[in-house]
């Protein structure tokens, strides 16, 4: 297998980009806070995949992502994981990928991040976990959109880079 063939696989690039991505998370994404909420760029990213690689592989990258926002957050276990598959699995059957206008782009992803947000609120609620519902809960919700609106445009040309070219035009 040559250089060229390994660099052609989107696991691979997700390999790369992953420790990355993991790492702003948990050092600066989590510190940023406004309003006393942080976001979620595994959230983000998943969005950002089901846009461009469409529902299964959205899907996909949403579970993945999902497990690891599991790891670094305190709700229940598998949660993000359910939440990020879903969404993006929706969000992928949306009509808005990688020839749409930026504004669309951006609207879609504030929209599927509200969505989410609301979605992962109410399985915590059924978990147990009262303290998430509330008048917090449209704080959370604004801010995580506003926030996954300003990180849309630089995600996407990140997800254009993990999921290949042909994929994306594929979709």
């Amino acid at each position: 297998m040559t250089a060229v063939a390994v660099v052609e696989r989107p696991l691979i690039r997700a390999a790369v980009v992953l420790p990355i991505l993991f790492g702003l998370q948990v050092s600066v994404a989590a510190e940023i806070r406004p309003f006393g909420v942080a976001g979620d760029l595994f959230l983000a990213c998943a969005i950002t995949a089901g846009l461009l690689g469409g529902p299964v592989r959205g899907a996909r990258y949403g579970f993945g992502l999902g497990l690891l926002t599991d790891l670094v957050t305190r709700l229940p276990f598998g949660m993000g994981a359910l939440t990020g598959a879903l969404v993006a699995y929706f969000v992928g059957l949306v009509p808005v990928g990688a020839q749409s206008t930026r504004r669309a782009y951006v609207t879609v992803v504030a929209v599927a991040t509200a969505a989410a947000s609301l979605f992962a609120s109410v399985l915590a609620i059924l978990f147990g976990r009262d303290d998430l519902a509330g008048s917090g809960l449209v704080r959370i919700t604004l801010v995580m959109a506003l926030l996954h609106a300003v990180v849309a445009l630089p995600l996407r040309a990140l997800g254009r880079f993990v999921l290949l070219p042909d994929v994306i035009d594929r979709h």
